[in-house]
């Protein structure tokens, strides 16, 4: 099934583009192995396909209200547990405002001269607007401009300024603009209040470097979070940046905040995540950390059964990989669920990240920066944890950590080869590695075959398949990533039931990412693709997955849907909602979903999981069957990943 794509998107400004690099190789929330989270946005891409708006009538000025029109009827949704937000009757001079990343004029015609020879506002019954009148030198290109809007937190941490101008800031980007003599003799070069509108509070120049030949930033503070337009009039020498008078958020719009039915639910099976580096674990008794040490956790998986939890643990406190920082010496644990009889099980290479126990829970995968340098080089590596603990629950005897102490050789050829010295039967053995890939975020086809992704320095991406007797790698994302469909490819997720793969692929014929599914040989099956950003949201026990759809690309408000779809293919909307906060990491539980919310979104698009570390926290359990839906937990500092237990498994 495809979906249809709605929106497009536009180059970013400088400080957004910093705030926006890909991130590949950090982790994120994937059934049974997460870790640092990733965002996988190809800003060149992004640049490289924005289209070009109309520009929109001026509307004429007049104290007469604006009239209400009635709204079409509203389509009859699928049945869902959750009561959908009712539709707001549209007003028509708010057509063309969003929340959306805007461009005005065109991004590739070139670099324009011009100064600003007035700075006025105009006021209309539904909005309010800023008029920018321009000056074009002769023979300069025509005006371009694009606008993001953003929180005052966000704008401070972007432009280094001591403090934003509003509660929200309305940042208007010219990257083309030179900056000649021209742009010198500009009225505006200082702060300008304005006193005859009510929701655009100032007009702010933002300073440009003494060696910036082009590029300038226009600051235009908010009280409130509110839709806008962004155009260029008809002759091309006026810049308007239309606000709305008020916002269309408001308590109730973020459904996924807000609690359904008169008793709270309760964990069918035991929730994990990381806080603030150790391990905490949620069940019908409560909420309680497993570990509280010195040294920091930085990914789990969680056995079949549910009974023990394979860990990576940083021997350094401190050691911060979501920042992509030189690697810090770490190595993999395990322990039982309940937190009991913590024991190193593998200290190879510099550090560990994306543990992910086998279907039969007798091997641990897990992957290994070998080099330490930027960008990572990582491998594949799989442990035999029978010498540790019996698979299944009873506790055995525990043998020596096993290290990797000898040089590791790098053939460059598929499949990679065993630590040197160590023959097939070792614990610990070297699975993938090498040439010219990073590989990460293995996961488990089948006791034997695991998936994983793989990233290139030049920006390449794909997913292999590897057997773990024959280690022979095979390519299954290169008919994904040749020629001009998709650029780059997420971490692999592949369900329960262990038939189908999930992965975020990033548009190259349109901005955004869809959710490709894949049969267990890397077969393609199908495409999600509905409006910028189609996001993996979990796996349920029996193959039922849930994903989230975002609107359009905006550095403020997410536009969701969230769907669940049954292994037969048929989806059910589960709720809609739009939000200024942002959505952490998420499972599927037994019978719904789990999920993490934050009011600091980290700074850049919204649509893949963007929370802020520093942010505080909330942890959210959703029966969708039973419709109820509360907080379960609130923590102080970002929740940075989740996952699932078994119901069987011990406390």
């Amino acid at each position: 099934m495809m979906h249809t794509q709605r929106c497009w998107t536009v180059p970013l400004p400088l400080w957004l583009l910093l705030a926006l690099g890909l991130l590949l190789l950090g982790g994120c929330t994937q059934p049974g192995s997460v870790g640092q989270e990733e965002q996988i946005v190809n800003i060149e891409t992004i640049r490289a396909l924005t289209p070009t708006n109309t520009p929109t009538p001026e509307p004429t000025a007049t104290a007469t209200p604006t009239p209400t029109e009635t709204a079409p009827p509203t389509p009859t949704l699928p049945p869902s547990p959750t009561p959908l937000p009712p539709t707001a009757t549209p007003n028509p001079a708010l057509a063309d405002f969003s929340y959306c990343i805007q461009q005005a004029g065109r991004p590739d015609g070139g670099r324009f001269s011009a100064r600003i020879a007035d700075v006025r506002t105009e006021t209309f019954p539904a909005f309010e607007r800023v008029v920018l009148e321009f000056e074009l030198s002769p023979d300069s290109a025509p005006l371009s401009a694009l606008a993001t809007c953003v929180t005052a937190n966000t704008f401070v941490q972007n432009t280094g300024e001591p403090v934003a101008p509003g509660d929200y800031v309305l940042v208007v980007s010219m990257p083309e603009w030179l900056q000649d003599e021209a742009a010198a003799s500009s009225v505006l070069s200082a702060t300008i209040a304005l006193t005859d509108t009510t929701v655009a509070r100032s007009v702010n120049p933002l300073p440009v470097a003494d060696t910036a030949t082009a590029g300038a930033e226009i600051a235009i503070g908010l009280s409130e979070a509110v839709p806008y337009r962004l155009t260029i009039d008809d002759d091309e020498s006026r810049l308007l940046i239309d606000v709305a008078r008020s916002s269309p958020i408001e308590i109730g719009s973020n459904q996924l905040l807000t609690p359904l039915g008169s008793t709270p639910p309760e964990p069918d099976v035991p929730i994990f995540f990381l806080l603030e580096g150790d391990i905490w674990r949620v069940d019908e008794t409560g909420t309680y950390s497993l570990t509280s040490t010195l040294e920091e956790e930085t990914a789990l998986t969680v056995s079949p059964d549910g009974q023990f939890i394979a860990f990576c643990r940083n021997q350094e406190p401190g050691g911060d990989l979501t920042q992509q920082r030189m690697a810090v010496a770490g190595s993999l644990w395990l322990m039982a669920s309940d937190g009991g009889n913590p024991q190193e099980i593998a200290s190879v290479g510099l550090n560990c990240a994306d543990p992910s126990f086998s279907p039969d829970g007798l091997r641990v995968a897990f992957s290994v920066d070998e080099t330490g340098m930027q960008p990572a080089q990582r491998s594949i590596w799989v442990v035999d944890v029978t010498g540790f603990y019996s698979p299944f629950g009873a506790e055995a005897g525990l043998t020596d950590t096993v290290t990797g102490t000898d040089t590791l050789t790098d053939t460059g050829t598929a499949g990679g080869d065993v630590l040197p010295g160590k023959t097939d039967q070792d614990p610990v053995q070297r699975i993938a590695g090498g040439g010219a890939w990073s590989r990460y975020g293995p996961q488990w086809v089948s006791d034997a075959v695991l998936v994983y992704a793989a990233a290139a320095a030049d920006n390449r991406s794909t997913l292999f398949l590897v057997g773990i007797e024959d280690l022979q790698e095979i390519d299954i994302g290169a008919e994904l990533v040749v020629g001009t469909r998709y650029g780059s490819l997420g971490r692999p997720h592949v369900s329960p039931m262990r038939r189908a793969i999930a992965v975020e692929a990033e548009r190259i014929d349109a901005p955004g990412v869809d959710l490709v599914l894949l049969d267990s040989n890397g077969i393609e099956q199908d495409v999600i693709s509905d409006g910028y950003w189609t996001r993996f949201m979990g796996w349920g026990t029996d193959g039922t997955l849930y994903y989230l759809t975002t609107d359009c690309a905006s550095t403020l408000v997410q536009n969701y849907a969230l769907f669940r779809r049954s292994p037969d293919g048929e989806e059910r909307l589960l709720v809609t909602g739009r939000s200024l906060d942002a959505i952490g990491a998420a499972a599927a539980t037994g019978n719904g979903l789990a999920y993490v919310s934050g009011q600091i979104p980290a700074a850049g698009v919204r649509g893949p999981a963007n929370l802020d570390p520093q942010s505080a926290a909330e942890l959210w359990l959703w029966n969708v069957e039973a419709e109820q839906r509360e907080v379960i937990y609130t923590a102080d500092r970002a929740i940075t990943a989740l996952v699932v237990g078994n119901a069987s498994a011990g406390r």
